[in-house]
Protein backbone atom coordinates (compact mmCIF):
# COMPACT_ATOMS: atom_id res chain seq x y z
CA UNK A 1 0.00 0.00 0.00
CA UNK A 2 1.09 3.58 -0.60
CA UNK A 3 2.29 5.67 2.33
CA UNK A 4 -0.41 6.84 4.75
CA UNK A 5 -1.69 10.40 4.82
CA UNK A 6 -0.75 12.43 7.95
CA UNK A 7 -3.73 11.24 10.06
CA UNK A 8 -3.90 7.68 8.70
CA UNK A 9 -2.52 4.30 9.62
CA UNK A 10 -2.01 1.23 7.46
CA UNK A 11 -3.14 -1.94 9.24
CA UNK A 12 -2.56 -5.54 8.26
CA UNK A 13 -5.85 -7.30 8.98
CA UNK A 14 -5.44 -10.47 11.04
CA UNK A 15 -9.09 -11.25 11.82
CA UNK A 16 -12.25 -9.71 10.38
CA UNK A 17 -15.64 -9.99 12.01
CA UNK A 18 -18.59 -11.45 10.14
CA UNK A 19 -21.31 -8.92 10.88
CA UNK A 20 -24.87 -8.23 9.85
CA UNK A 21 -23.51 -5.73 7.31
CA UNK A 22 -21.89 -8.55 5.33
CA UNK A 23 -25.25 -10.32 5.12
CA UNK A 24 -27.11 -7.12 4.22
CA UNK A 25 -24.61 -6.33 1.46
CA UNK A 26 -24.76 -9.87 0.03
CA UNK A 27 -28.55 -9.75 -0.04
CA UNK A 28 -28.72 -6.13 -1.28
CA UNK A 29 -30.81 -5.34 1.80
CA UNK A 30 -31.98 -2.58 2.03
CA UNK A 31 -30.11 -1.69 -1.18
CA UNK A 32 -27.14 -3.00 -3.12
CA UNK A 33 -23.84 -1.66 -1.76
CA UNK A 34 -23.19 -0.37 -5.28
CA UNK A 35 -25.92 2.20 -4.61
CA UNK A 36 -23.56 3.82 -2.06
CA UNK A 37 -20.60 4.26 -4.41
CA UNK A 38 -19.65 4.14 -8.07
CA UNK A 39 -16.64 1.80 -7.97
CA UNK A 40 -16.76 -1.38 -10.11
CA UNK A 41 -15.94 -3.54 -7.06
CA UNK A 42 -17.04 -3.96 -3.48
CA UNK A 43 -15.00 -5.61 -0.72
CA UNK A 44 -17.14 -6.71 2.22
CA UNK A 45 -16.27 -6.48 5.91
CA UNK A 46 -17.12 -4.07 8.71
CA UNK A 47 -14.62 -4.37 11.53
CA UNK A 48 -11.37 -6.19 12.08
CA UNK A 49 -8.35 -6.50 14.30
CA UNK A 50 -4.85 -6.15 12.97
CA UNK A 51 -1.32 -4.84 13.39
CA UNK A 52 -0.20 -1.35 12.43
CA UNK A 53 2.39 -1.49 9.64
CA UNK A 54 2.73 2.26 8.93
CA UNK A 55 1.67 5.55 10.51
CA UNK A 56 1.15 8.99 9.01
CA UNK A 57 3.40 11.77 10.29
CA UNK A 58 0.72 13.32 12.57
CA UNK A 59 -0.10 9.94 14.08
CA UNK A 60 3.63 9.41 14.75
CA UNK A 61 4.13 12.96 16.07
CA UNK A 62 1.28 12.56 18.55
CA UNK A 63 2.37 9.06 19.53
CA UNK A 64 -1.09 7.64 18.88
CA UNK A 65 0.03 4.33 17.35
CA UNK A 66 3.24 2.61 16.35
CA UNK A 67 4.15 -0.08 13.82
CA UNK A 68 3.61 -3.53 15.31
CA UNK A 69 0.85 -2.38 17.66
CA UNK A 70 -2.34 -4.49 17.70
CA UNK A 71 -5.48 -2.42 17.06
CA UNK A 72 -9.22 -2.86 16.66
CA UNK A 73 -10.77 -1.23 13.60
CA UNK A 74 -13.90 0.77 14.37
CA UNK A 75 -15.64 0.50 10.98
CA UNK A 76 -17.05 4.01 10.71
CA UNK A 77 -15.57 6.91 8.81
CA UNK A 78 -16.32 10.62 9.22
CA UNK A 79 -15.31 13.90 7.67
CA UNK A 80 -13.08 14.71 10.61
CA UNK A 81 -12.89 18.45 9.93
CA UNK A 82 -16.66 18.89 9.71
CA UNK A 83 -17.70 21.12 12.64
CA UNK A 84 -20.67 18.82 13.32
CA UNK A 85 -18.49 15.79 14.06
CA UNK A 86 -18.47 16.58 17.80
CA UNK A 87 -22.25 17.01 17.92
CA UNK A 88 -23.11 13.76 16.19
CA UNK A 89 -20.81 11.97 13.81
CA UNK A 90 -23.83 10.70 11.87
CA UNK A 91 -24.12 14.23 10.42
CA UNK A 92 -20.46 14.50 9.45
CA UNK A 93 -20.13 12.20 6.48
CA UNK A 94 -20.66 9.03 8.51
CA UNK A 95 -20.16 5.86 6.45
CA UNK A 96 -19.81 2.24 7.49
CA UNK A 97 -16.72 0.61 6.04
CA UNK A 98 -17.48 -2.33 3.78
CA UNK A 99 -21.16 -1.46 3.52
CA UNK A 100 -21.34 2.16 2.40
CA UNK A 101 -17.71 2.25 1.27
CA UNK A 102 -16.19 -0.08 -1.32
CA UNK A 103 -13.16 -1.07 0.77
CA UNK A 104 -14.19 -3.42 3.58
CA UNK A 105 -12.07 -5.36 6.03
CA UNK A 106 -12.12 -8.72 4.24
CA UNK A 107 -8.77 -7.90 2.64
CA UNK A 108 -5.13 -8.07 3.73
CA UNK A 109 -4.52 -4.36 4.47
CA UNK A 110 -6.62 -1.36 5.46
CA UNK A 111 -5.94 2.35 5.16
CA UNK A 112 -7.72 3.89 8.17
CA UNK A 113 -8.24 7.24 9.80
CA UNK A 114 -6.35 7.06 13.10
CA UNK A 115 -9.64 7.76 14.88
CA UNK A 116 -10.92 4.41 13.58
CA UNK A 117 -8.31 2.52 15.60
CA UNK A 118 -8.43 1.48 19.22
CA UNK A 119 -5.57 -0.25 21.03
CA UNK A 120 -6.33 -3.94 21.52
CA UNK A 121 -7.20 -4.55 25.20
CA UNK A 122 -4.96 -7.16 26.79
CA UNK A 123 -7.94 -9.23 28.02
CA UNK A 124 -9.32 -9.83 24.50
CA UNK A 125 -8.12 -12.41 21.99
CA UNK A 126 -7.75 -11.33 18.38
CA UNK A 127 -10.88 -13.30 17.48
CA UNK A 128 -12.95 -11.67 20.22
CA UNK A 129 -11.76 -8.20 19.31
CA UNK A 130 -12.65 -8.65 15.64
CA UNK A 131 -16.21 -9.61 16.36
CA UNK A 132 -17.65 -7.04 18.73
CA UNK A 133 -16.98 -3.46 17.64
CA UNK A 134 -19.75 -2.91 15.07
CA UNK A 135 -22.37 -4.64 17.23
CA UNK A 136 -21.34 -2.80 20.37
CA UNK A 137 -21.36 0.64 18.76
CA UNK A 138 -24.69 -0.07 17.03
CA UNK A 139 -26.34 -0.92 20.35
CA UNK A 140 -24.73 1.92 22.28
CA UNK A 141 -25.90 4.44 19.69
CA UNK A 142 -29.41 2.98 19.63
CA UNK A 143 -29.79 3.02 23.43
CA UNK A 144 -28.25 6.46 23.98
CA UNK A 145 -29.30 8.45 20.88
CA UNK A 146 -32.13 6.80 18.96
CA UNK A 147 -34.13 5.42 21.87
CA UNK A 148 -32.52 6.85 24.99
CA UNK A 149 -32.87 4.32 27.77
CA UNK A 150 -33.33 5.87 31.21
CA UNK A 151 -32.65 4.32 34.60
CA UNK A 152 -35.68 2.33 35.77
CA UNK A 153 -37.06 1.68 32.28
CA UNK A 154 -37.47 -1.85 30.96
CA UNK A 155 -35.68 -3.11 27.86
CA UNK A 156 -37.02 -5.99 25.77
CA UNK A 157 -34.32 -7.62 23.64
CA UNK A 158 -35.43 -10.11 21.02
CA UNK A 159 -32.63 -12.42 19.90
CA UNK A 160 -30.37 -11.74 22.86
CA UNK A 161 -28.08 -14.65 21.98
CA UNK A 162 -26.34 -12.94 19.03
CA UNK A 163 -23.69 -10.23 19.07
CA UNK A 164 -26.02 -7.23 18.95
CA UNK A 165 -28.57 -8.74 21.35
CA UNK A 166 -26.02 -9.77 23.97
CA UNK A 167 -24.46 -6.29 23.87
CA UNK A 168 -27.95 -4.77 24.26
CA UNK A 169 -28.42 -6.74 27.49
CA UNK A 170 -25.03 -5.66 28.86
CA UNK A 171 -25.42 -1.98 27.98
CA UNK A 172 -29.04 -2.00 29.16
CA UNK A 173 -27.88 -3.17 32.59
CA UNK A 174 -25.34 -0.36 32.83
CA UNK A 175 -27.67 2.38 31.66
Amino acid sequence: PRDPEPNEVIVQNLYAGSTHNVLHALQADPVSPFEWHRRPYHILGSGAVGRVVACGREVERQGLFAPGQAVINFPATYRLLDPRVNEDGMHAGFEIQGFETPEGTLRPFDRLQATQCLPLPKNLTLEQAASFMLNLVTVYRALTHRMPLRRGQSLLVEGATGGTGSHALEIGRVL
